[in-house]
């Protein structure tokens, strides 16, 4: 197993993880029944936590190794601090109504906390500590008294994921990167309307596969008589990043033709260009004001008819 395996290998449980624990505070949400409260908790305390425990004791533990990640492994055990502190407002003699809440929490910043996992920690220690994530995916299942194989794929949907990924996958070993983003983009133009749930994950996996590209040189505009006016500037670096893509989707559609917003992000929104150039193919400008390597600024605009 080498690096690429052992990422693909912890996202999809992560996958996993993400998706039962949605559709259990869903149902708590809906109808916070002691029978819906219960397999939730039941849930967090016997698959959650203790992967949760798990990661300080591997990943977690190697990545505050890496300077620029101590302080953001800090705040993701804060957060499973968090997770079990909610299973208290989950008890069954709480009011309904904090259950809902509770319930609600669980699912949104769990969702946002695997997001981070994904998208900056097991990236970094890729990059950063080429070798180390086999021996951490299996320092994991010793501590978890599981065995060191895959996990199969418990539905449908995570088996088609599954398929996507493995696809995308060989396009990359193929030296295909950029295909594979199309792909993915390709992926998520379907799932979007009817599944967001599947087309979130597909935008992980998506930006997974951007940071594998070769740098590019990147043109900076210069402003123009004939450029569209900006009529809002979108700064999207405080949101979490499951809400990202849709809110500047909603941006854009919203625009008459030929105005335009700045996007303004923390990391080269490529991902997101992919996604552009599958549902608005023709029908978009795009251009960079500012590349990095803090701050990123796009101009993007909807074409005069």
């Amino acid at each position: 197993m080498n690096d690429l395996d052992a990422t693909n290998a912890m996202m999809t449980h992560h996958a996993q993880l993400v998706g039962q624990v949605d559709t259990l505070a869903r149902s708590v949400e809906t109808d916070p029944t002691l029978a819906a409260t219960a397999a939730l908790l039941a849930y967090l305390a016997g698959e959650v936590l203790p992967h949760a425990l798990a990661e300080e004791a591997s990943i977690y533990r190697a990545a505050s190794d890496l300077p620029a990640l101590a302080p953001l492994i800090g705040g993701l055990i804060v957060e499973h601090h968090e997770l079990a502190r909610l299973g208290d407002d989950l008890n069954p003699a709480t009011p309904d109504l904090v259950r809902r809440a509770a319930a609600r929490r669980v699912r949104l910043l769990f969702a946002d906390h695997v997001g981070v996992e994904n998208e900056v920690v097991l990236p970094a220690l890729r990059d950063e500590a080429p070798g180390s994530l086999p021996r951490l995916l299996e320092a994991m299942h010793e501590f978890l008294g599981a065995p060191a194989t895959d996990p199969a794929p418990a539905t449908t949907d995570d088996a088609l994921f599954a398929l996507l990924g493995q696809a995308s996958d060989e396009l990359e070993r193929a030296g295909a990167s950029d295909a594979a983003g199309r792909l993915l983009a390709r992926a998520w133009t379907v799932l979007r309307a009817p599944r967001p749930d599947l087309a979130r994950r597909v935008t992980s996996r998506l930006h997974r596969v951007a940071r594998s590209l070769e740098p590019t040189a990147v043109s900076i505009a210069t402003p123009s008589t004939s450029a569209p006016s900006d009529t809002d500037s979108l700064d999207v670096r405080s949101m979490p990043p499951r809400d990202r893509h849709e809110s500047i989707f909603s941006a854009y559609e919203a625009l008459p033709a030929g105005a335009s917003f700045v996007l303004v992000n923390d990391h080269d929104p490529k991902p997101l260009r992919y996604q552009f150039d599958a549902e608005h193919p023709g029908a978009f400008t795009w251009d960079y004001l500012e590349s990095g390597p803090q701050v990123w600024r796009v101009r993007i605009g909807r074409s005069a008819a």
